[in-house]
Protein backbone atom coordinates (compact mmCIF):
# COMPACT_ATOMS: atom_id res chain seq x y z
CA UNK A 1 0.00 0.00 0.00
CA UNK A 2 1.28 3.44 -0.92
CA UNK A 3 -0.01 6.81 0.28
CA UNK A 4 0.48 9.82 -2.00
CA UNK A 5 -0.02 13.37 -0.73
CA UNK A 6 -2.20 15.78 -2.68
CA UNK A 7 -0.87 19.25 -3.46
CA UNK A 8 -0.46 21.25 -0.28
CA UNK A 9 -0.19 18.27 2.03
CA UNK A 10 2.68 16.21 3.45
CA UNK A 11 2.48 12.56 4.45
CA UNK A 12 2.94 11.96 8.20
CA UNK A 13 2.49 8.25 8.95
CA UNK A 14 0.38 5.11 8.80
CA UNK A 15 -1.66 4.26 11.90
CA UNK A 16 -3.67 1.26 12.98
CA UNK A 17 -6.00 1.39 15.98
CA UNK A 18 -4.50 4.79 16.74
CA UNK A 19 -0.95 3.51 16.83
CA UNK A 20 1.77 4.57 14.39
CA UNK A 21 3.06 1.61 12.42
CA UNK A 22 5.16 3.31 9.72
CA UNK A 23 6.41 6.73 8.63
CA UNK A 24 7.12 5.43 5.11
CA UNK A 25 4.47 6.34 2.51
CA UNK A 26 4.97 2.85 1.05
CA UNK A 27 3.80 0.55 3.80
CA UNK A 28 6.02 -2.54 4.13
CA UNK A 29 4.48 -5.53 2.39
CA UNK A 30 2.55 -7.80 4.72
CA UNK A 31 0.56 -11.03 4.42
CA UNK A 32 -3.23 -10.84 4.67
CA UNK A 33 -4.08 -12.98 7.71
CA UNK A 34 -6.89 -10.94 9.26
CA UNK A 35 -9.12 -7.90 8.77
CA UNK A 36 -7.11 -4.68 9.15
CA UNK A 37 -8.09 -0.99 9.11
CA UNK A 38 -5.21 1.29 8.19
CA UNK A 39 -5.15 5.09 8.13
CA UNK A 40 -2.76 7.27 6.11
CA UNK A 41 -2.29 10.57 7.91
CA UNK A 42 -1.36 13.83 6.22
CA UNK A 43 -0.75 17.37 7.42
CA UNK A 44 -1.62 20.61 5.68
CA UNK A 45 1.53 22.51 4.66
CA UNK A 46 2.22 25.94 6.14
CA UNK A 47 4.57 28.58 4.81
CA UNK A 48 6.35 31.60 6.33
CA UNK A 49 5.64 34.77 4.34
CA UNK A 50 8.34 37.18 5.48
CA UNK A 51 8.63 40.85 4.58
CA UNK A 52 11.16 43.58 5.38
CA UNK A 53 11.74 47.24 4.51
CA UNK A 54 14.69 49.01 2.86
CA UNK A 55 16.07 51.33 4.16
CA UNK A 56 15.66 50.27 7.79
CA UNK A 57 12.95 52.27 9.63
CA UNK A 58 11.66 53.76 6.36
CA UNK A 59 8.23 52.13 6.69
CA UNK A 60 6.08 49.39 8.17
CA UNK A 61 4.44 46.24 6.77
CA UNK A 62 1.22 44.48 7.73
CA UNK A 63 0.17 40.98 6.72
CA UNK A 64 3.41 39.01 7.06
CA UNK A 65 3.32 35.73 8.97
CA UNK A 66 2.80 31.99 8.62
CA UNK A 67 -0.05 30.81 6.41
CA UNK A 68 -1.57 27.43 5.59
CA UNK A 69 -1.49 26.17 2.03
CA UNK A 70 -4.10 27.96 -0.06
CA UNK A 71 -4.69 30.82 2.38
CA UNK A 72 -4.99 34.28 0.87
CA UNK A 73 -2.13 36.63 1.77
CA UNK A 74 -2.44 40.41 1.66
CA UNK A 75 0.59 42.60 2.41
CA UNK A 76 0.54 46.38 2.73
CA UNK A 77 3.55 48.69 3.04
CA UNK A 78 3.17 52.09 4.71
CA UNK A 79 5.88 54.74 4.47
CA UNK A 80 7.16 56.46 7.60
CA UNK A 81 7.38 60.25 7.71
CA UNK A 82 9.92 61.52 5.20
CA UNK A 83 9.78 58.46 2.93
CA UNK A 84 7.81 57.38 -0.16
CA UNK A 85 7.03 53.81 -1.19
CA UNK A 86 8.91 52.68 -4.34
CA UNK A 87 8.09 49.02 -5.00
CA UNK A 88 7.94 45.44 -3.79
CA UNK A 89 10.81 43.14 -4.77
CA UNK A 90 11.40 39.41 -4.48
CA UNK A 91 14.82 37.88 -5.13
CA UNK A 92 15.90 41.32 -6.36
CA UNK A 93 13.12 41.52 -8.97
CA UNK A 94 10.36 44.14 -8.89
CA UNK A 95 6.94 42.50 -8.59
CA UNK A 96 4.65 45.47 -7.85
CA UNK A 97 4.68 49.26 -7.50
CA UNK A 98 1.47 49.23 -5.45
CA UNK A 99 1.94 49.57 -1.66
CA UNK A 100 -0.86 47.02 -1.27
CA UNK A 101 0.58 43.92 -2.88
CA UNK A 102 -2.03 42.04 -4.94
CA UNK A 103 -3.50 39.22 -2.86
CA UNK A 104 -1.90 35.83 -3.53
CA UNK A 105 -2.36 32.25 -2.34
CA UNK A 106 0.20 30.76 0.02
CA UNK A 107 1.81 27.87 -1.85
CA UNK A 108 5.48 28.23 -0.82
CA UNK A 109 7.83 30.19 1.44
CA UNK A 110 8.28 33.75 0.22
CA UNK A 111 10.64 36.57 1.19
CA UNK A 112 9.46 40.01 0.08
CA UNK A 113 11.00 43.46 0.43
CA UNK A 114 9.20 46.80 0.50
CA UNK A 115 11.50 49.52 -0.84
CA UNK A 116 11.19 53.19 0.09
CA UNK A 117 13.06 56.38 -0.76
CA UNK A 118 13.43 59.74 0.92
CA UNK A 119 10.42 61.86 0.01
CA UNK A 120 12.45 65.01 -0.49
CA UNK A 121 14.16 65.15 -3.87
CA UNK A 122 17.91 64.81 -3.70
CA UNK A 123 18.14 67.87 -5.93
CA UNK A 124 16.29 70.16 -3.48
CA UNK A 125 19.19 70.85 -1.15
CA UNK A 126 22.06 73.16 -1.90
CA UNK A 127 24.10 75.35 0.46
CA UNK A 128 22.45 75.47 3.88
CA UNK A 129 23.46 76.44 7.40
CA UNK A 130 27.16 76.62 8.21
CA UNK A 131 27.98 72.97 7.55
CA UNK A 132 30.86 72.52 5.10
CA UNK A 133 31.16 69.32 3.06
CA UNK A 134 34.21 69.01 0.81
CA UNK A 135 35.67 68.20 -1.62
CA UNK A 136 32.53 68.06 -3.70
CA UNK A 137 32.66 66.16 -6.04
CA UNK A 138 34.57 63.70 -3.86
CA UNK A 139 36.83 60.77 -4.73
CA UNK A 140 38.41 59.07 -1.72
CA UNK A 141 37.84 61.17 1.41
CA UNK A 142 34.94 63.42 2.35
CA UNK A 143 35.43 66.05 5.07
CA UNK A 144 32.50 67.38 7.07
CA UNK A 145 33.10 70.46 9.22
CA UNK A 146 30.98 72.86 11.23
CA UNK A 147 33.07 75.66 12.71
CA UNK A 148 32.53 76.43 16.38
CA UNK A 149 30.08 73.59 16.99
CA UNK A 150 30.09 72.24 20.56
CA UNK A 151 27.29 69.67 20.52
CA UNK A 152 27.20 66.20 19.02
CA UNK A 153 25.73 66.08 15.52
CA UNK A 154 24.45 62.85 13.96
CA UNK A 155 24.56 62.26 10.23
CA UNK A 156 23.47 59.61 7.76
CA UNK A 157 24.36 59.24 4.08
CA UNK A 158 21.79 58.00 1.56
CA UNK A 159 22.26 57.03 -2.06
CA UNK A 160 20.04 58.29 -4.88
CA UNK A 161 17.32 55.69 -4.20
CA UNK A 162 17.15 56.41 -0.48
CA UNK A 163 19.23 53.52 0.84
CA UNK A 164 21.38 54.28 3.88
CA UNK A 165 25.06 53.63 3.12
CA UNK A 166 26.85 55.22 6.09
CA UNK A 167 26.07 56.87 9.40
CA UNK A 168 28.01 58.45 12.22
CA UNK A 169 28.32 61.44 14.53
CA UNK A 170 30.79 64.25 15.20
CA UNK A 171 31.16 67.56 17.00
CA UNK A 172 33.25 69.88 14.84
CA UNK A 173 34.64 67.75 12.01
CA UNK A 174 34.95 64.21 10.66
CA UNK A 175 36.51 62.43 7.68
CA UNK A 176 34.63 59.73 5.76
CA UNK A 177 36.35 57.21 3.52
CA UNK A 178 34.36 57.21 0.26
CA UNK A 179 36.75 55.19 -1.89
CA UNK A 180 34.28 52.26 -2.08
CA UNK A 181 31.17 54.36 -2.66
CA UNK A 182 29.51 53.85 -6.03
CA UNK A 183 29.69 56.91 -8.29
CA UNK A 184 26.56 59.03 -8.15
CA UNK A 185 24.62 61.54 -6.08
CA UNK A 186 24.34 61.19 -2.30
CA UNK A 187 22.30 63.02 0.31
CA UNK A 188 23.67 63.62 3.81
CA UNK A 189 21.09 64.12 6.55
CA UNK A 190 22.28 65.98 9.66
CA UNK A 191 20.37 65.83 12.94
CA UNK A 192 21.00 67.70 16.19
CA UNK A 193 18.09 66.19 18.11
CA UNK A 194 15.67 68.95 17.19
CA UNK A 195 15.95 69.68 13.47
CA UNK A 196 17.18 68.10 10.23
CA UNK A 197 19.47 69.62 7.63
CA UNK A 198 20.74 68.18 4.35
CA UNK A 199 23.68 68.38 1.97
CA UNK A 200 24.08 66.97 -1.52
CA UNK A 201 27.37 65.30 -2.49
CA UNK A 202 28.57 63.87 -5.80
CA UNK A 203 30.87 60.84 -5.75
CA UNK A 204 33.12 60.66 -8.80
Amino acid sequence: MTATANTGYTFVNWTENGNSISTNPSLPTFSATANRTLVANFTLNSYPITASVIPVNSGTITGAGTYNHGDNVSLTATANTGYTFVNWTENGNSISTNPSLPTFSATANRTLVANFRLTTSINDFENISNISVYPNPVSNELIIRIEGNTTKLKFEIFNSIGQSVFKGEFIESTVIQTRNFVSGIYLIKFENGKTFEFKKVIKQ
